[in-house]
Protein backbone atom coordinates (compact mmCIF):
# COMPACT_ATOMS: atom_id res chain seq x y z
CA UNK A 1 0.00 0.00 0.00
CA UNK A 2 1.20 3.46 -1.14
CA UNK A 3 1.28 6.30 0.99
CA UNK A 4 -1.80 8.33 -0.39
CA UNK A 5 -0.75 11.67 1.64
CA UNK A 6 2.64 11.30 -0.14
CA UNK A 7 0.64 12.20 -3.76
CA UNK A 8 -1.97 14.52 -1.92
CA UNK A 9 -0.22 16.35 0.55
CA UNK A 10 -2.72 19.02 1.35
CA UNK A 11 -5.59 16.61 1.39
CA UNK A 12 -7.03 14.86 5.43
CA UNK A 13 -7.85 11.49 4.93
CA UNK A 14 -10.38 9.39 6.80
CA UNK A 15 -10.81 5.77 7.32
CA UNK A 16 -14.68 5.26 7.88
CA UNK A 17 -15.03 1.98 10.20
CA UNK A 18 -18.22 0.26 10.33
CA UNK A 19 -20.15 -0.36 13.37
CA UNK A 20 -20.31 -4.49 13.99
CA UNK A 21 -17.64 -5.41 12.67
CA UNK A 22 -15.30 -7.90 14.85
CA UNK A 23 -12.93 -6.48 17.14
CA UNK A 24 -9.76 -8.11 15.64
CA UNK A 25 -10.94 -6.48 12.12
CA UNK A 26 -11.37 -2.48 14.13
CA UNK A 27 -7.94 -3.31 15.50
CA UNK A 28 -5.81 -3.83 12.89
CA UNK A 29 -8.16 -1.24 10.89
CA UNK A 30 -6.95 0.77 13.32
CA UNK A 31 -3.38 0.09 13.91
CA UNK A 32 -2.94 -0.11 10.06
CA UNK A 33 -4.67 3.54 9.28
CA UNK A 34 -2.17 4.56 12.54
CA UNK A 35 0.79 3.14 10.66
CA UNK A 36 -0.15 5.61 7.41
CA UNK A 37 -1.21 8.59 9.33
CA UNK A 38 -5.01 8.09 8.50
CA UNK A 39 -7.42 9.22 11.06
CA UNK A 40 -10.57 6.70 11.73
CA UNK A 41 -13.89 7.85 11.95
CA UNK A 42 -15.69 4.50 14.10
CA UNK A 43 -19.13 4.51 13.43
CA UNK A 44 -21.62 3.22 16.21
CA UNK A 45 -25.69 2.58 16.13
CA UNK A 46 -26.60 2.33 12.59
CA UNK A 47 -29.46 1.23 11.54
CA UNK A 48 -29.70 -1.53 8.63
CA UNK A 49 -31.70 -3.82 7.19
CA UNK A 50 -30.50 -6.69 5.28
CA UNK A 51 -26.94 -5.31 6.11
CA UNK A 52 -27.70 -2.05 4.62
CA UNK A 53 -28.09 1.39 6.19
CA UNK A 54 -31.60 2.40 6.23
CA UNK A 55 -32.36 6.04 5.60
CA UNK A 56 -32.35 6.40 9.12
CA UNK A 57 -29.03 4.81 9.36
CA UNK A 58 -27.31 7.19 6.76
CA UNK A 59 -28.82 10.03 8.82
CA UNK A 60 -26.95 8.94 11.79
CA UNK A 61 -23.96 8.43 9.36
CA UNK A 62 -23.69 11.91 8.35
CA UNK A 63 -24.25 13.12 11.84
CA UNK A 64 -21.49 11.31 12.84
CA UNK A 65 -19.17 11.94 10.27
CA UNK A 66 -20.00 16.11 10.48
CA UNK A 67 -19.66 15.83 14.21
CA UNK A 68 -16.14 14.33 13.91
CA UNK A 69 -15.06 16.72 11.26
CA UNK A 70 -16.30 19.30 13.03
CA UNK A 71 -14.05 18.98 16.28
CA UNK A 72 -11.24 19.13 13.66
Amino acid sequence: MSNVSVFYRITKIFFIINDELKDEIVSHIKSETKRFGIETIELSGIEKEGGHPTVEGMDTIYRQVKNFLEKE
